[in-house]
């Protein structure tokens, strides 16, 4: 019979996993309330409450975020990317092939996201010169990034949670290469996969953009159909606007008008973007997007007028360009309209055009901003290279070629390797504890310039650090008040008559089917001790349940909101929700097919 203690933290968790599928509040800020009930319900104590936030796992993912953070910075992961650019070619399942290889090997030692961010350009880039449609590849891109976790200790948050319960009960440690046996395995049968019945079952899209060349601002535009909608407007003496500011005016979202830049009459070759602040004069020219024809009365009665259009933009070249970005799911822009985010304020370049589930949006000035939406941005080319930074907000999925290099510290790559090297040396002879290892390599990258602080501060996933700090407590309270113990006899008494091979069987299922609606690090916190318990009641060695929960943690591919990198993938790849479960539903069985095989052969449970 469960007590009165027992009960709550059940309701407290129920709830929490609630919030989480209801998407409701943020994750962080869900983990956060569920971490005061139990406080405020005199389950833990005030120490007990607050141990997640000095946890060794919190500290090692901060660390490994400055690591992953450097890497992108000093160009080395971009040109594993250049390499699958150079050596992809034009075939198809090639192409695919490393597009998997190449995400799995980055996301070994990388975040998967940070993965996606540097790779997903490189493979549209990729197929439009190919021409191969982009659902032929971001799939397999996503699910690349995700299996590659499984390869290595440091590859993703699940694989350290479980090590930390380890650390918790004085078990032998896995090493840095525990996981690389059966993570290999399930690359490989993601290869397979992928070049047999995987290939028949993805989208067959058209690619987007001509085969030749790289892709131009030219080409990115009619895209957007921005052409037809570009003009110049003036602004005549009488005006009752001169002197106004645009941020006064606010005619984009009153009119429909974004005034994009402007061209003062006596330096007509100088093209200045505009801002908030910029002062409406008759000695100027402005670039104007937006349905001009439909408010010629209107724009007579604010004193403005046509002077020319529409605009083609190759009379603008050399004034700057357009890039493509995407928000990320732990954007701060999300539930923001673009006039509340002021992008161009942040960023330095204007919003031109949105697209929503592949469809251009015509108002998009009055929409609350959403993760996945893909976002056309202008401006000079210093501010354009600039994006490639803000991988928190957003990724660049296009760019123009001659604003990608720009704020790298590529001089920087030789000494970046080195030190992750070392690191990843020092954890595979454990020459240090783990914690030790890495918080020494994330200071020796910043000390050295790999990275500024301020890159680190703003490359760091706080949402990932909050949510495992605030949940590891509700692990802990569920471990004091019996909780933990009930859950591992409900999971032995079902599966264990048939073995430990099935109870392993039964947590990995569980854990699947967790991580597709909440993420993999939260379904790890709480399944890591019924994992560990589960054993001791079975009197078998843990080893083998807790991977089976972190890989099953990982392989998170039914649908797009598993995964962060799921849900970028889904709108530049153009997929629909079918799809994510059409592909991945085989994958995702071959995979537990292989887990479930493998796992107690590598970890005998006697």
């Amino acid at each position: 019979m469960l007590d009165v203690d027992t009960i709550l933290v059940f309701l407290i968790l129920l709830a929490t996993v609630v919030l989480f599928l209801s998407e409701r509040l943020a994750p962080e800020l869900t983990s956060l309330l569920s971490l005061l009930s139990l406080y405020l319900t005199g389950v833990l104590t005030l120490s007990e409450t607050l141990e997640g936030f000095s946890n060794p796992l919190v500290l090692t993912l901060g660390s490994l975020f400055i690591v992953s953070a450097s890497l992108f910075k000093t160009g080395v992961a971009g040109r594993m990317g250049d390499w699958l650019q150079r050596w992809g070619g034009e075939e198809e399942q090639r192409v695919r092939g490393l597009s998997i290889v190449v995400s799995s090997l980055l996301s070994a030692f990388m975040s998967s996201t940070g993965t996606a961010a540097v790779l997903i350009p490189v493979v549209l880039e990729v197929g439009r010169k190919a021409r191969i449609g982009a659902g032929r590849l971001l799939l397999p891109l996503a699910y690349g990034c995700l299996v590659g976790g499984s390869l290595t200790l440091v590859g993703t948050a699940p694989n350290l949670v479980v090590q930390e319960a380890l650390i918790a009960e004085s078990l032998p440690l896995f090493t840095f290469l525990s996981f690389t046996p059966v993570g290999a395995c399930v690359l490989v049968v993601t290869l397979f996969y992928f070049h047999t019945l995987g290939d028949r079952l993805l989208p067959r899209n058209a690619p987007t953009a001509p085969a030749e060349g790289e892709l131009t601002s030219l080409q990115l535009a009619d895209d957007y159909q921005v052409p037809p909608r570009l003009f110049w407007l003036g602004m005549k003496v009488d005006s009752k606007l001169i002197g106004c500011h645009l941020g006064e005016v606010d005619m984009r979202t009153s009119h429909g008008l974004n005034f994009l830049a402007f061209r003062e009459f006596d330096h007509p070759d100088r093209l200045i973007p505009c801002s908030s602040t910029t002062e409406l004069t008759p000695g100027r020219c402005y670039l104007v997007h937006g349905s001009v024809g439909s408010l010629e009365s209107r724009l007579t009665e604010m004193g403005l007028e046509i002077r020319g259009g529409p605009v083609r933009l190759d009379e603008l070249s050399g004034s700057g360009g357009l890039a493509e970005v995407i928000l990320t799911p732990r954007s701060r822009l999300l539930g923001e309209t673009l006039r509340s985010s002021q992008f161009l304020k942040r960023y330095g370049v204007n919003v031109v055009a949105l697209k929503r589930l592949g469809r251009i949006e015509s108002r998009e000035s009055e929409l609350s901003l959403r993760c996945g939406d893909s976002l056309l941005v202008g401006g000079n080319q210093e501010a354009l290279a600039r994006l490639w930074s803000e991988r928190g907000s957003f990724l660049v999925t296009s760019m123009p070629k001659e604003s990608r290099g720009f704020g790298f510290r590529t001089g920087k790559a030789w000494l970046a390797l080195a030190i992750t090297f070392s690191m990843l040396v020092a954890l595979t002879l454990q020459v240090a504890p783990s914690v030790v290892v890495v918080l020494l390599s994330a200071g020796a990258l910043l000390l050295t310039g790999c990275l500024t602080s301020e890159d680190a501060y703003r490359n760091m996933n706080w949402q990932s650090l909050i949510l495992v700090a605030c949940l590891l407590p509700m692990a802990s309270a569920l471990k004091k008040t019996g909780g933990v113990d009930y859950l591992a006899s409900s999971m032995t008494s079902t599966f264990g008559t048939y073995g430990p091979h099935f109870v392993l069987l039964g947590l990995i299922v569980l854990t699947t089917l967790l991580s597709q609606f909440i993420s993999n690090t939260a379904t790890t916190v709480l399944l890591a001790p019924v994992a560990l318990q589960s054993a001791n009641q079975m009197g078998v060695e843990p080893h083998a349940f807790l991977m089976g929960v972190a890989l099953a943690a990982s392989a998170a591919f039914l649908t797009p909101l598993a995964s962060p990198v799921n849900t970028l993938v889904f709108g530049p790849g153009e997929y629909r929700f079918s799809d994510f479960l059409k592909v991945g539903l085989p994958l995702q069985l071959m995979v537990v097919a292989v887990a479930a095989i493998l796992l107690p052969l590598q970890f005998p449970f006697h």
